[in-house]
């Protein structure tokens, strides 16, 4: 069977050398179950990832490998640890250590193996580097799959929040999807002022139809790579309506007690600073239009404690 073996100087695809040889756009048609890719030359586990059945992995399309350490593995995540344990238990004497994810992506997968074999050098680091925010999207979510989203976190923060933030409204209509894994990025990568800036412009903009739109991807949130259910999405709007609406209405009071004291114009700047105008200005009537449709959702739901963290909690109890 023949194998690539990713070398640091050579990354088997110089055109590519930038971004990473993971990123090139012929990656899922050369990377297959008879041309594996060797992470290290002595692991001692093989990852075969994809396919999307529980058939032999052979018989199945899409198939890719990876050869890699099963220590560096276990080091990472405790779900490793018990995915490796796992396949021990099932290894026939001879045979090779295997551990199957069929339903996963394998570029994603391919990006998680780097990370664990401190192979960051097979990723990109620059937004120009990456063609789609889904790409990003769809990593991060495999890797808060399997536990290791922290990693992500502390090398790729800088480099990959650009594919974070919300477009202007009128280039995102249309394109449900691609809001959804912009806000799954902000997510991951707990930058909280992304998640706010999406919520925020979802919950002041989107139409009835955008908004039916956008429930329905987040109930098939497996099958498009995103780990949102629609309470966790909800949550996080409805938190963000709240604090804007207080937030709008502490600035009226405040502007107002101001023009009673008939000093309007000398003292209204100073108490509306930037950062108060910026949070104050979705309250508007396009909020109050939009405020019946998410009440309306949000009351057919049972939001609790479980549903507001399922992705994470720290940036909603910020948000809180």
């Amino acid at each position: 069977m023949a194998s690539r073996v990713v070398q640091r100087e050579d990354r088997a695809y110089p055109a590519y050398k930038d971004a990473g040889f993971l990123f090139d756009p012929s990656f899922d048609k050369k990377s297959t179950f008879k041309d594996p890719i060797v992470i290290d030359e002595e692991g001692d586990l093989w990852i075969e990832v994809g396919g999307g059945c529980d058939r032999e992995p052979t018989k199945c399309e899409g198939v890719c490998r990876f050869r890699v350490r099963s220590q560096a593995m276990r080091e990472f995540s405790s779900l490793w640890q018990t995915l490796v344990a796992t396949a021990r238990k099932s290894q026939e004497p001879g045979k090779e250590l295997v551990v199957r994810l069929p339903k996963d992506e394998p570029l994603a997968i391919a990006a998680l193996v780097a990370v664990c074999h401190q192979r960051v050098d097979l990723l990109p680091r620059w937004p120009n580097h990456v063609p789609r925010h889904e790409r990003i999207s769809r990593l991060l979510s495999a890797a808060d799959k399997y536990g290791m989203v922290g990693a992500f976190r502390q090398d790729f923060r800088p480099d990959w929040m650009s594919h974070g933030r919300p477009l202007p409204y009128a280039e995102s209509k249309g394109d449900p999807a691609g809001t959804l894994h912009r806000l799954n990025v902000a997510w991951q990568l707990e930058c909280v002022q992304l998640v706010e800036e999406t919520a925020w412009m979802i919950m002041c903009h989107a139409t009835k139809a955008e908004v039916d739109e956008l429930v329905r991807l987040t109930d098939r949130g497996d099958e498009i790579g995103l780990p949102f259910r629609l309470g966790d999405l909800m949550g996080v709007i409805a938190n963000s309506r709240r604090q804007l609406i207080q937030c709008g209405l502490g600035c009226f009071q405040k502007g107002m007690e101001e023009y009673e004291k008939r000093d309007w114009y000398t003292n209204m700047g100073p108490l509306l600073d930037w950062s108060q105008t910026a949070l104050a200005r979705p309250i508007d009537r396009y909020a109050e239009q939009r405020a019946p449709l998410w009440e309306g959702h949000l009351s057919r739901l049972d939001l609790n404690g479980d549903d507001i963290e399922r992705m994470g909690g720290e940036p909603v109890k910020l948000l809180m």
